[in-house]
């Protein structure tokens, strides 16, 4: 799971950050009001398989 803290000065550009950074399957974990802002942390599930390319078939042997 990979995890990341975004900071900005409204909910709509944090939001934006995150869907940029992680992707539009990213959950929020937290979100608070900080100095100047506000503070979002959100995760997106590492799945190792969507990552790694299947092996190609191989082709049928001629007889």
């Amino acid at each position: 799971m990979k995890i990341k803290r975004f900071f900005a000065p409204d909910m709509r550009t944090a939001l934006r950050k995150v869907r940029e950074t992680l992707g539009s399957d990213a959950v929020i974990l937290s979100n608070k009001r900080v100095d100047g802002g506000v503070e979002l942390v959100a995760a997106m599930d590492y799945d190792e398989a969507a990552f790694t390319p299947e092996p190609e078939p191989e082709p049928p042997a001629m007889a």
